[in-house]
């Protein structure tokens, strides 16, 4: 439980938060007549050390890759970080996804180093490549 003093205070770091939200966190859609193919999710941290950082992470519908979508999807998240600030982006892919690396490579990012079996599918583990871009 919270006194009331505490609860003003909580409140009004909410609020704070709630209006600054989209200069943190963004949802990017692409749509093909009316339904959703494809995302990129992008975010930073509050901390003040971190807000120079942000992460993303992008997918498209199996029957709409290798249409640009992605690509499009990661230029318009580069334009909205570099409105905010960020001076870096980055992102995970798992090292067996080729084409996935192959658009990141394309599109400026560069390999960082190696997260091991740091991703599990069906009791399966996977390793994934650390990948950034300087902006």
């Amino acid at each position: 439980l919270f006194t009331p003093a505490e609860t003003s205070q909580k409140a009004a770091k909410e609020e704070d938060f709630i209006k600054k939200y989209d200069d943190y966190k963004q949802v990017f859609i692409a749509e093909e007549d009316g339904k959703i193919v494809g995302y990129l999710g992008i975010g930073r941290s509050h901390l003040e050390k971190l807000t120079h950082v942000a992460k993303l992470t992008v997918g498209v519908l199996e029957d709409h890759k290798r249409q640009g979508i992605a690509t499009k999807l990661i230029k318009f998240a580069e334009k909205w970080a570099k409105e905010k600030g960020v001076k870096r982006l980055e992102l995970t892919v798992v090292t067996k996804n080729k084409p996935a690396v192959a658009l990141f490579q394309k599109t400026g990012f560069k390999e960082e180093g190696t997260r091991k079996k740091s991703m599990k599918i069906e009791e399966k583990y996977f390793d994934e490549f650390l990948m950034a871009k300087t902006l």
